[in-house]
């Protein structure tokens, strides 16, 4: 519970330990992925406009079923992102490609050469870090709800002190609003949670996801 005071810096301070508990029980408590496919069946540069910021994901370099295949094959939120090399490469064709002719025909291909534009989007996404992105999508969330907290409290029984604190922090504050929406607007960090997405892996498969591909 957060103290009946009206001072901004009290307030300030009993945020940000209630943001570091928050913090962990996110993490702890919720199955988070990162570039995850929804459950719409978009594009997932549409899901994630962060992607667009790398050249390797540009609509030009790369088309939508390759950059799902790259992520069942490269993303370390990929189901099958520990399998061996050859079954991770048939099963992510599997689950990018909407054919049985244009999957057999995407293996062929694959097995012999790998084209770059793959190859440049695959180490791509391997760079992205799971951990990283996760912390800094829940720290993003967690400054966002203290911002509102914090812009919300009551000024009308602040002393002249507390309202020069709270009016002289006021504009930042606004400002990390800003800075947060647009990061969550971006596709935060391409973060999502599991159960927003078309994999349900309770029993050690992916059988949702292959009924969205029949």
């Amino acid at each position: 519970m957060v103290p009946d005071s009206t001072d901004p810096g009290e307030l300030l301070i009993t945020t940000e330990r209630l943001a570091q508990l928050q913090l962990w029980e996110q993490m702890v408590e919720r199955r988070y992925l990162i570039f995850a496919p929804d459950k719409s069946g978009r594009d997932l540069r549409a899901q994630y406009p962060e992607l667009f910021d790398y050249p390797e994901f540009k609509s030009h370099v790369i088309k939508p079923y390759d950059v799902l295949f790259v992520w069942w094959y490269a993303c370390a939120s990929s189901p099958i992102f520990d399998r061996p090399d050859a079954e991770r490469l048939e099963e992510a064709a599997y689950m990018a490609y909407p054919s049985d002719q244009m999957r057999g025909s995407k293996i062929g291909e694959f097995r012999t050469k790998m084209p770059e534009n793959i190859i440049a989007a695959i180490n791509r996404m391997r760079s992205f870090n799971k951990a990283a992105r996760i912390e800094t999508c829940v720290q993003t969330k967690i400054v966002r709800e203290n911002c509102t907290a914090m812009l919300a409290a009551d000024v009308r029984n602040m002393n002249s002190d507390e309202k020069e604190a709270w009016a002289k922090r006021a504009p930042g504050l606004y400002k990390l609003m800003e800075e947060t929406t647009r990061s969550i607007e971006r596709g935060a960090f391409g973060v999502t949670v599991q159960e927003d997405t078309n994999l349900d892996e309770a029993d050690g498969t992916i059988r949702a996801f292959r009924q969205t591909r029949r």
